[in-house]
């Protein structure tokens, strides 16, 4: 339940005037408006609140099928396939998930700058698509070393 109040005191904090945000009296708007949601969804060429909406769901479902395709197609080669090496290849898999993240920002960044994909919506999809976290869980799934969760 206490993760609901930072949400709460946003939403409430939404209805403040700008001088009540910025000199903090009480949790509560002394003094409520709207004024704040007219200026975000009424200026679409200043906010475009839609657009970004509709590109973040272009974006997750992209990653989402692509997340789906690769990594059932590579789970179902590691586990019902007997194909040499495969173990090493599973160990890498696991390995790759004791990599940070950030230690690929820099890498990832000159590789999509390579391919001229910087500011373009396949460089948040194409990386994405291909997680060791996806492969191996359903390699677990598909071994039936899991229920599935």
């Amino acid at each position: 339940m206490l993760f609901l109040i930072p949400i709460v005191l946003i939403f409430v904090t939404s209805f403040k005037p700008d001088a009540e945000i910025l000199k903090f009296n009480s949790v509560l708007p002394a003094h409520p408006t709207t004024e704040n949601f007219r200026q975000v969804l009424g200026t679409p060429e200043e906010f475009p609140v839609f657009r970004w909406f509709l590109n973040s769901v272009f974006v997750s479902t992209c990653v989402t099928l692509l997340v789906l395709a690769v990594d059932s197609l590579a789970a179902y080669g590691l586990s019902r396939l007997n194909l040499p090496g495969s173990k090493w290849v599973s160990a890498v898999i696991v390995g790759t998930m004791m990599v940070p993240g950030q230690i690929l920002l820099v890498p990832m960044y000159l590789l999509l700058n390579r391919l001229g994909w910087i500011d373009s919506p396949a460089a948040l999809i194409v990386p994405a698509g291909a997680g060791a976290f996806g492969v191996f869980h359903a390699v677990s799934v598909l071994s039936g070393h899991s229920e599935g969760t």
